[in-house]
């Protein structure tokens, strides 16, 4: 992701988090939900559309997968598992399938776009 766009994002989780500490204070809540951590660092889209994404948490090293649709998990254990598993997929051409992995407008992408404009301009990186 751009610095920009991370910057932005950070930023906007972070609105959230604010936002659910102070309604849990006024209504006097004492479960924690984990919206954000401030250890968590975006760093890269999932999918062409931009709904899931990754974030290391600077704390642990784990790269963390979440969606716009509360989903929060641990995907892998550290950047360097991350990133041999990038290199996987581009060595091997038919993890690349398997994966769903693309390129759309020169950038790759896991996984095909919801929008039909946009799954127009994916291309299988195996292809």
């Amino acid at each position: 992701m751009p610095f920009d766009v991370v910057r932005r994002t950070y930023e906007s989780k972070m609105r959230l988090r604010q936002g659910d500490e102070e309604a849990q204070r006024r209504t006097g809540g004492t479960e924690e939900i984990t919206v954000w951590r401030p250890s968590w660092i975006p760093f890269a889209s999932i999918g062409a559309d931009a709904v899931a994404r990754l974030c290391v948490d600077a704390e642990t090293g784990r790269i963390r997968y979440w969606c716009e649709y509360a989903e929060r998990s641990v995907q892998f254990e550290s950047l360097t598992d991350f990133m041999e598993e990038v290199a996987d997929v581009l060595e091997v051409p038919l993890l690349a399938a398997e994966a769903g992995v693309g390129l759309m407008h020169g950038f790759l992408v896991w996984g095909m776009p919801q929008d039909a404009a946009e799954r127009a301009a994916w291309e299988p990186l195996a292809g």
